[in-house]
């Protein structure tokens, strides 16, 4: 049985990082140090939360869009002592709030939202299966979608030499003789320009 093996653009591992961090939501914690928030201006990603954690005294968060019209939208809570309040940003832009009591002491901050972009949406450029793996007579190169036109296949060998190339690649299956090889591992790239779309290792027996 053939053993395919699928690579895309930036490679399986970059996707699984990023799919980690698009889906891993993370909560901020804020608190009073006196007169002060702690940290008073923070950066965090579109759908994280801020837990703020009154300490001692009388405050509130105020966030609303009356006191701070350019904020994307309302949030904060009411004056009063011993509390925990959180709110969860889900559009991004730069929020002001202020504890009411004390905003003329400097009692004031800033939520910085960025946007992150979902994992649905990031389409890579080029996917291949490679197989045999190992060979010992030919590879196919399986190329199942390339997004652009004019891509070179280029395969070289551990030294940096040139073993063989194909100009033009598109969608299907592109095969290469490797029997007269020596046994061993060999990098693919496939290039479009001075580009490298993608790049992956056959080994050879």
């Amino acid at each position: 049985m053939n053993v395919k093996s699928t690579l895309s653009f930036m490679g399986a591992l970059a996707l699984s990082v990023c799919a980690f961090q698009v889906s891993a939501q993370t909560t901020h914690a804020v608190e009073n140090n006196g007169f002060t928030w702690s940290p008073s201006d923070i950066t965090i990603d579109q759908g994280d939360t801020v837990e703020w954690t009154n300490t001692g005294g009388s405050h509130n968060v105020n966030g609303t869009q009356d006191t701070f019209p350019d904020n994307p939208e309302s949030f904060g809570n009411s004056v009063g002592s011993g509390w925990v309040y959180s709110f969860t940003f889900n559009i991004p832009g730069v929020y002001n709030y202020q504890c009411d009591p004390h905003a003329s002491l400097g009692m004031t901050g800033t939520v910085t939202v960025v946007a992150t972009t979902s994992v649905d949406e990031i389409q890579p450029e080029a996917t291949v299966a490679v197989y045999p793996q190992p060979a010992s007579e030919y590879i196919v190169f399986e190329f199942q979608a390339i997004n652009s036109t004019g891509n070179q296949l280029v395969v070289f060998d551990l030294k940096g030499r040139e073993v063989v190339s194909f100009q033009n690649v598109t969608v299907g299956e592109t095969r290469v003789a490797v029997s007269d090889w020596e046994a061993g591992n060999y990098v693919y790239q496939l290039k479009n320009g001075d580009n490298i779309v993608l790049s992956g290792v056959v080994l050879v027996k």
